[in-house]
């Protein structure tokens, strides 16, 4: 039996010429009900999979189906076959049916026992489900990313568990081919022979896959050797190509928990991603443009709080509309077990921060994300779940926002006479713009301008770049208070200080 309920729902909270913005609400009382993974289909509606239920151990899947204006329909599956189900991640079909696969499990654990598939039309009524029990040579399965491929089959990648004989918990891959029906095409659940390198990829979490356009090889974005992001390559038989570690250079620490959405060419990719000092405490966000022959072209820090520590999602964190609206979305703490806190930012194919939103407000408090959507229109689309405790997990809100509420701030490289270089920082109080003595700074090296409000919470974080000895920031929609810079040069930093905003 399916339960289906259809409603049309908005609450608008701002309006501008370009786009509608609109939250809608999704809190069930007494209910459990998360969205987990979603995508935007043909028609440019955003198609989401989750969970719904009485507690972690009854959970049954549901979808709901959002234009752009916030009109949608939900579809809950409460069915005793349907059971125990976690999606992860869903796509469209060419039949235009959408494809939904995670894992079936019967604990609370989080780890299944089967391989579990649902595909649903474009009315969201359930053509078919599919259990697949676990290869024997796993121990456990858990959910992985979906990838429509170039002949209309689906690819799912995810980590199979296996105690090795130290009773060691190892995760690797594996991999199935499905045909539009679910039925299976072909499948791997990787071993390793002693001295590959698939040996030696014991840890393995999927994040994402893509297809590399020169080869036909499938990428998938995770965990590799040693426990650093990489690129694996897999040929379409899943036999194991190559593998390409984020671990050189001047990027030593860009961590698994990384994703992609905008290629520059047919062998370039930009990644969002971790990047830290070697201590959780000091996780923050990473922009990186990566050649796929194996190194960094380039790596950029952004969102960087000294009084936080931000966090990328582990998968689904960044989408593109064009070349110059990209969203990524993260968490930020203090430390492990302070709440976290929502942020969203856009930014552009040079890996600038263009303007932020921090949701740090008393009701957002301990309320995080899975994923962000983009429509045409240029907006994008994020839940925001409650995280405090399993019996707490509950969608808030799913929030449309536009490029515009991201109110992009005015900053440029400017040539002013040296004579009127009097302070590093002037005029102060400032109350449009404001300009940095930036003439000391070293040649041929990257730099980077941060700026807090009082409360410690980011508003601009911005490669400098172009000729002049003085940066010019427009502070016209600040708030009036105290705001703290700081000017980077590489890693360390040139300058630091304050100035108030009138």
């Amino acid at each position: 039996m399916k339960r289906f309920v259809a409603f049309i729902f908005m609450l608008g909270l701002l309006q501008t010429a370009a786009a509608q913005q609109w939250v809608l609400d999704f809190t069930i009382p007494d209910r459990l009900t998360g969205l987990l993974g979603g995508t935007v289909d043909s028609n440019g509606d955003a198609v989401m999979i989750g969970y719904y239920g009485t507690n972690r151990t009854f959970l049954y899947p549901w979808v709901a189906k959002v234009s752009t204006n916030g009109e949608y329909e939900i579809a809950n599956y409460i069915d005793a076959e349907y059971y125990g189900t976690y999606l992860l991640s869903i796509i469209q079909l060419r039949n235009g049916n959408y494809f939904s696969a995670g894992i079936a499990q019967d604990t609370v654990s989080g780890l299944g026992n089967w391989i579990f598939t649902m595909i649903i039309d474009k009315d969201l009524n359930i053509v078919s489900i599919r259990r697949y029990e676990k290869d024997s040579i796993a121990d456990a399965v858990e959910s992985g990313a979906l990838l429509l491929d170039n002949d209309g089959t689906v690819i799912l990648s995810g980590a199979y568990r296996k105690r090795d004989a130290n009773n060691v918990n190892n995760s690797r891959a594996y991999f199935y081919r499905f045909d539009e029906d679910a039925n299976i095409l072909g499948k791997r659940y990787v071993v390793g022979e002693a001295g590959s390198p698939e040996q030696y990829i014991n840890q393995y979490e999927c994040c994402q896959l893509l297809k590399e356009p020169l080869t036909g090889n499938i990428i998938v974005l995770g965990e590799g050797t040693g426990g650093w992001l990489s690129c694996l390559f897999y040929d379409d038989d899943f036999n194991f190509v190559r593998e390409y570690q984020m671990k050189d250079g001047y990027m030593p620490y860009f961590l698994p928990a990384a994703c992609s959405d905008y290629w520059y060419s047919d062998h370039e990719l930009l990644l969002l991603g971790d990047k830290n000092d070697d201590v959780i405490e000091n996780w923050h966000l990473g922009l990186a443009k990566i050649n796929l022959d194996g190194y960094v072209e380039q790596c950029e820090t952004v969102c960087h709080n000294d009084t936080m520590c931000e966090n990328a999602l582990f998968r689904n964190g960044m989408t593109s509309v064009n070349d110059s609206t990209m969203y990524g979305i993260y968490f930020s703490f203090k430390s492990m077990g302070w709440p976290d806190i929502t942020g969203v930012f856009l930014f552009d194919k040079d890996l600038e921060v263009l303007g932020s939103k921090f949701f740090n407000d008393e009701e957002y408090i301990d309320y995080s994300s899975q994923f962000i959507l983009s429509f045409e229109d240029g907006s994008c689309l994020f839940p925001i779940q409650n995280c405090k405790s399993y019996e707490n997990m509950a969608i808030c809100k799913l929030m449309k926002m536009s490029r515009e509420d991201f109110n992009p701030i005015p900053c440029g490289v400017s040539k002013i006479p040296k004579e009127q270089l009097e302070a590093l920082v002037f005029p102060n109080p400032a109350s449009d713009e404001i300009h940095f003595d930036i003439s000391g700074l070293p040649t041929g090296k990257e730099h980077r301008i941060s700026i807090s409000d009082a409360m410690g919470r980011l508003v601009m974080s911005r490669i400098i770049r172009g000729e002049g000895n003085a940066l010019t920031v427009g502070i016209a929609d600040f708030e009036p208070g105290i705001y703290a810079y700081t000017i980077f040069s590489g890693e360390k930093v040139s300058s630091a200080g304050k100035f108030v905003k009138k």
